[in-house]
């Protein structure tokens, strides 16, 4: 959790807290379909409210605790609150943690281009499509640091007649 999003590693005892919470929240080997947050609160957990572990976001901040030139939102990043139907935040601008209902959240990882060039060196890459079943095998390809000089390109088009498909069999 801490290398997908990139956050330092002082906060392994936050990742430590949402792995628990994550894991009594998906069902487990000791009991077949029920969670351990099931057998406690006889009742399944919802997980509509989950989210990226270390995602940077925004949470809103009150009319009451703010004043007319005082931003809406200050920076935070995510957690999971124990006791409240809301996230644990920290507040980057009060450099404290604080709980949140209203969170603005960026889950994408923080750079998809480092990722993609920290892996280049590996000779392809096998996606597999779940719906469709198809694989395919998917060479990396190097990101120029300087760009090279002006190259023509040359690609193929399509005539008209291998855009155009009978819309019946009868070729109307």
């Amino acid at each position: 959790m801490l290398y997908y999003q990139q956050v330092d590693k002082s906060w392994w005892a936050e990742a430590l807290r949402t792995a628990v919470y994550l894991t009594n929240r998906i069902p487990n080997t000791a009991r077949s379909n029920v969670t351990p947050s099931e057998v406690f609160w006889k009742q399944q957990p919802s997980l509509d409210h989950i989210r990226v572990f270390g995602s940077r976001g925004f949470m809103h901040v009150d009319k009451t605790l703010r004043t007319k030139c005082d931003s809406k939102a200050h920076k935070c990043m995510l957690g999971y609150a124990e006791h409240a139907k809301a996230y644990r935040v920290w507040d980057f601008d009060a450099s404290r943690i604080a709980t949140a209902r209203t969170v603005t959240l960026d889950e994408r990882p923080p750079s998809s281009v480092q990722m993609f060039v920290m892996y280049e060196n590996f000779p392809a890459t096998t996606l597999l499509d779940n719906d469709l079943g198809v694989v395919s095998n998917v060479p990396h390809l190097a990101i120029p640091t300087t760009p090279s000089g002006d190259r023509d390109v040359e690609m193929d088009t399509p005539t008209h007649a291998d855009d155009v498909a009978p819309t019946d069999p009868d070729g109307r």
